[in-house]
């Protein structure tokens, strides 16, 4: 039997959709010059001003940024599912401490701290 992972995050609310689809509509007027400030932009979509000029000036939607604090990148957890599946596939429970342990081997490969106690 497979074992379904869920790679997407969680599903954002409908009023941040809409929120997120109304900065691109702001960004995209004021780029175009139907609209020519950015407060008026802001006014008319329903958005903040300082949010505005931040995507305006290039920054990336929260959603769409990595946290800084994660451990493991993209490759490592791919590595780690693949090795946790593997160890399903073969009978073996992927217990809490064999997946901590090859977390803190691809963590050494990198240099970074181990895994904490959660």
């Amino acid at each position: 039997m497979p074992i379904a992972i869920n790679a997407m995050p969680p599903k954002q609310d409908l009023e941040a959709i809409h929120k997120e689809g109304r900065l691109v509509l702001a960004v995209n007027a004021y780029r175009k010059g139907q609209i020519t400030s950015v407060k008026q932009a802001a006014a008319i979509y329903r958005v903040n001003a300082d949010t505005l000029r931040r995507r305006l000036n290039g920054a990336p939607a929260r959603a769409d940024t990595t946290n800084h604090n994660r451990n493991l990148n993209d490759n490592d957890e791919a590595t780690l599912t693949e090795h946790i599946l593997d160890l399903a596939a073969r009978g073996y429970p992927p217990r809490k401490k064999i997946v901590e342990d090859m977390a803190n081997m691809l963590l050494a490969l990198r240099s970074k701290r181990p895994v904490g106690k959660n």
